[in-house]
């Protein structure tokens, strides 16, 4: 058996001393039992960041046999191991079994979908809410009467703090991600 979305190479899951963890029970059904760590990539969908939900698609396929041969059944995702993370919530998951057609064959495939949401209170404490700030500190400009000699100086120090604000905010933003969050969008056009 292999994932599908592996980042290195095309994982086998498989025990490193060949000792297939397989349990048979006397009904004929085997169970298989194995850990292991391993990287594999999930798109990211960042147009709500910091408010945004991802759902990573791990897949496994069993490509020695066909459909009639082997049938996954799953008894769900365990979260015993799970660490809990400062960014982000664990969700919840879903598991679908079902068959890819490969040349002739049906092979069978097993895909969990596990979803995380990010804690936003970071991102709104450093970046949005000073940036918002700084936004109505540059309206405030135009307050200012234009015969006192200030509102250059404070133009000027507002677009200082906006610019310090913004390379804060660049480090934050998310680099990868298949669409242009829409803070970014309000940091570019403020």
């Amino acid at each position: 058996m292999q994932i599908i979305c592996s980042i290195d190479e095309l994982d086998i899951l498989m025990d490193p001393d060949n000792q297939n963890p397989i349990r048979v029970a006397n009904d004929g059904s085997c169970e298989y039992l194995m850990l292991k760590v391993m990287k594999v990539s999930c798109d990211t969908y960042a147009t709500y960041y910091p408010f945004d939900t991802q759902t990573c698609r791990l897949v496994i396929a069993s490509w020695g046999y066909n459909e009639a041969e082997i049938a996954f059944v799953t008894k769900g995702v365990s979260t015993s191991f799970y660490i809990e993370n400062g960014e982000w919530e664990y969700t919840g998951d879903a598991e679908k079994s079902k068959a890819i057609t490969r040349g002739h064959q049906q092979v069978p495939t097993l895909s969990f979908d596990l979803t995380f949401r990010r804690r936003p209170i970071y991102q709104v404490l450093n970046i949005f809410l000073p940036t918002v700030m700084i936004g109505f500190l540059i309206s405030g400009a135009f307050v200012l009467p234009p015969d006192s000699g200030e509102r250059m100086g404070y133009s000027l120090t507002t677009l200082l703090a906006y610019a310090v604000y913004l390379t804060m905010a660049a480090d934050s933003l998310p680099t990868v991600s298949l669409n242009v969050a829409y803070l970014s969008e309000y940091l570019a056009f403020l």
